[in-house]
């Protein structure tokens, strides 16, 4: 368990979800948060959901409730960040109705609409015939393949350039539950 806990009390976000569908549940924690959801009474790794909170703070878990049911299932989303645990519960009811109580939840604004990368303008057939690897590369397009070596390659890379894009750039998100090493070998070695 991380150091450091954020304990206080919380009142629980409480949603409606159609169940046979995917409902986006989106959780507002600390930038770039390592997220579980869990049942509120277990910590078993093997019964929980990980995510992970992009720049704008925003955790997104998409939930498909089975059937419709009455009861109120409690979970609790674990976000950890530097050594930090914030708790939020979450209650969630299955049903094709939701009340005042508990509502759908909230509808993001589009992903189009988001400033999370930077937009690069397509390219021509002509454009993208004519560019040097260099001025493609500088540009942002991803490296061209050669055109008479693999075919099919090219055919994809051109159909990728002809559209718009947003580069996304990549940043590391430390998950503190796992280290990498030698692994321990069950029985005795044989040379």
């Amino acid at each position: 368990m991380p150091e450091n806990r954020t304990t206080k009390s919380v009142p629980p976000l409480r949603y409606t979800l159609a169940p046979g569908f995917h409902s986006l549940v989106p959780i507002e924690t600390t930038p770039g948060a390592a997220c579980t959801l869990r049942p509120e009474d277990e910590s078993d790794s093997n019964r929980s959901l990980k995510a992970y909170a992009g720049p704008d703070g925003i955790a997104r878990f998409h939930v498909r409730p089975s059937w419709e049911c009455e009861e109120i299932a409690k979970l609790v989303i674990e976000s950890v960040k530097d050594g930090k645990a914030k708790y939020q519960p979450l209650h969630i009811r299955s049903s094709y109705s939701p009340t005042e109580e508990m509502p759908s939840p909230p509808v993001e604004r589009a992903l189009a609409q988001r400033q999370v990368g930077r937009a690069i303008t397509p390219l021509s057939v002509d454009e993208a015939l004519r560019l040097t690897d260099e001025q493609a590369l500088a540009r942002g397009y991803p490296l061209r393949p050669n055109p008479e070596g693999t075919p099919n390659t090219f055919r994809s890379w051109l159909r990728a350039v002809s559209l718009p894009m947003t580069i996304v750039e990549p940043h590391l998100i430390p998950n503190e539950g796992r280290s990498h090493g030698k692994s321990r070998q069950a029985g005795p070695a044989t040379l």
